[in-house]
């Protein structure tokens, strides 16, 4: 009955019938032709020597006409537009929309590049791995610092800062649009790098109905499956709780803060690159400026797995505990994502910003300074009115180039680098310092292939952790507990997804054991280091053979005998005076003079008076590096013995 009434009331079209009407295979062929020629079709097959990624009207309409012409002859006579009527409209809210019939899905599509080289097979590991982190550093913001590191793409100088083949978004007066060169001849080896830093803001917004506590306390509990609000009840549901698909808990973290770029010239010299020692120095001169870590003392770092942060290099794993050392922080945690899959990294979409101011730039040298470094110098200064000042995300962007003059810290890394990637033991005795800085560094490092952390222990002779007490209580209580890391993802009730950070804490704070570090990594073999109290996963045979010469090596054991005691004296004295200077900065004010002990006869170099071993004298400080035989030392004040046999 409904269908009699709605074909005895259906309106009877009027004039000539459309071309799908007359000739219906039409439609049937267009889509045919475009399933053939798409790009995601002619990427499966491998045996084609010419290659095809879409089609334009004009083809499509040659096409129909030469399969369909001797069928339906009305059809030499269809118009490009026609056919172009028969896809999707570029933009359903224009007026013009109406008159397209969408009777294929097909449309000039934007462009697109999000499409990864493969998915790596650690992806998902890293992916739960980077939640971990950034939820601990949102759980307990009042301790923790979050961070976000990378490079962005170098900027050519004497040529468009951005592709010119990119559409710029700004409007401009008719008669003074911007004209870029068709040809692009930029500075041959000349770039600017731009390293940028993003401190991530994972303060919370309060209201009248939560309390002032200024974390959460995650409280032990008997271990449930589920991590409803009742595991934690000083959690507050409303400010930091989100739930996935599978209605689990996670905690909110925030993917956007304030944007710090150090921008540097590099090509002019070899040495001049972005290395993990330039990037622990913006950190220490941002975080020092803004006092960041005034009430914080647990930095948390996200970056790519690039030469400049990989776990694999040695100088950087020395060049982080530096860090660690020099801030007093209780805890230093890096982690990465997979290679690849770096775009997911926070500050990435940052990037899109700072392309966008600078459309239609071209920065240039300078003529009129003669030495290229100069020229360079004022290159980064007009590349800093782009970017300096300007806002995103409500906040400011802090844009300060990294002149010439400075170059000295771009020193010492490919040095370090070189010494630490030796196996020489001769080289290795020649650099006491290194090797016990090393030492140091290592006895509070756990390190894996996306993930390092460094974390103060509870060893009362440790010549380091108990001059500094720790002051991220709540952080390092969960560290701690997790065996000196933080809990490791693992599938526990899926075997499709890793259990969430809630979860595996709760788990943690129960008493169950943590997971070894990379135990069940997919990528590569995992082989730790059987003598280092922290887990010490090794990436390659050279990284072992390079480990156990530095740290392990049975030839490095400093023992008290008659050969080797002007060796360990030598090595005592270093870091005692080493010691002495950090006492006289620790003080307020300062001291500068100080008693110490002739340990032989001595004539003093201006009066010519003769001082007899034993003697007490009164010298400045500042002598003590010059004057190494006006002291004795105590080294089992400052080196305990255990430290020196052991392995």
């Amino acid at each position: 009955m409904r269908q009699i009434l709605l074909t005895n009331f259906q309106r009877k079209k009027v004039g000539r019938k459309s071309y799908h009407q007359l000739c219906p295979e039409i439609i049937t062929e267009l889509k045919n032709l475009l399933n053939t020629h798409s790009g995601s079709a002619q990427d499966r097959r491998r045996d084609d020597a010419i290659r095809f990624n879409g089609l334009s009207i004009v083809d499509c309409n040659k096409h129909i006409k030469k399969r369909l012409m001797k069928k339906y002859s009305i059809i030499n006579k269809i118009s490009n537009s026609t056919v172009r009527r028969y896809f999707l409209p570029p933009k359903n809210n224009i007026q013009s929309s109406k008159y397209y019939k969408s009777r294929i899905l097909a449309k000039i599509p934007q462009k697109r590049n999000s499409q990864s080289i493969k998915e790596h097979n650690d992806f998902h590991f890293t992916c739960a791995m980077v939640n971990y982190v950034e939820e601990l550093s949102s759980l307990y913001s009042d301790e923790i610092l979050a961070l976000s590191c990378d490079n962005k793409s170098k900027i050519p100088l004497g040529a468009p800062a951005v592709s010119r083949y990119v559409r710029s978004r700004k409007f401009h007066l008719v008669e003074n649009q911007p004209n870029l060169p068709d040809h692009d001849f930029p500075r041959r080896g000349i770039r600017i790098n731009p390293s940028a830093y993003v401190v991530l803001s994972n303060i919370r917004k309060r209201s009248s109905s939560v309390d002032n506590h200024p974390s959460c306390e995650l409280k032990t509990k008997k271990r449930s499956r589920s991590c409803d609000i009742q595991l934690f009840p000083d959690i507050k549901q409303r400010t930091i709780m989100t739930t996935d698909k599978r209605n689990l808990e996670h905690v909110i973290w925030s993917r956007t803060g304030q944007l710090f770029i150090r921008p540097f010239g590099s090509g002019t010299d070899q040495s001049i690159k972005a290395t993990s020692e330039v990037h622990i120095n913006n950190i220490q001169q941002i975080t020092t400026e803004n006092n960041m870590i005034f009430h914080k003392s647990v930095i948390t770092i996200i970056s790519d797995n690039g030469p400049d942060w990989s776990t694999d290099c040695m100088a950087n794993i020395y060049n982080l505990g530096r860090f660690w050392e020099e801030q007093k922080l209780d805890a230093l945690v890096w982690v990465s994502y997979a290679p690849g899959h770096s775009r997911f990294n926070p500050i990435e979409r940052m990037f899109s910003r700072l392309t966008d101011l600078l459309q239609g730039v071209v920065i240039d040298l300078d003529p009129s300074f003669k030495e290229t470094s100069q020229q360079l110098d004022m290159a980064l200064i007009e590349l800093s009115k782009y970017w300096n000042n300007k806002t995103y995300c409500n906040y400011k962007i802090d844009c300060r180039p990294m002149f010439s003059v400075n170059g000295n810290i771009f020193d010492g890394h490919e040095k370090l680098k070189n010494l630490l990637m030796t196996k020489s033991q001769i080289q290795i005795e020649q650099n006491p310092n290194v090797q016990f800085s090393l030492q140091l560094y290592l006895r509070h490092c756990v390190r894996s292939t996306y993930y390092m952390s460094f974390i103060k222990c509870d060893d009362k002779y440790c010549v380091h952790c108990p001059r500094y007490p720790i002051r991220a209580t709540k952080t390092m209580s969960l560290l701690r507990a997790g065996g000196g890391y933080i809990p490791w993802p693992t599938m526990t009730y899926s075997n499709k997804h890793y259990d969430t950070f809630l979860q595996r804490t709760f788990s943690i704070l129960s008493g169950e054991k943590n997971l070894n570090p990379d135990e069940h990594l997919l990528s590569r073999s995992k082989v730790k280091c059987s003598k280092c109290k922290l887990p010490y996963v090794f990436l390659s045979k050279a990284d072992k053979d390079r480990h156990n010469q530095w740290i392990h090596a049975p030839t490095t054991k400093l023992k008290r005998s008659s050969i080797q005691g002007n060796k360990i004296k030598k090595l005592d004295s270093l870091i005692y005076l080493d010691c002495v200077i950090k006492e006289m900065l620790c003080c307020s004010p300062p001291f500068t003079e100080t008693y110490r002990t002739l340990t032989t006869d001595y004539y003093l170099p201006i009066s010519g008076a003769k001082l007899f071993k034993g003697d007490q004298i009164f010298i400045p400080i500042y002598n003590l590096a010059i004057d190494t035989e006006l002291w004795s030392v105590d080294p089992n004040q400052f080196y305990p013995k255990r430290f020196l046999d052991q392995d």
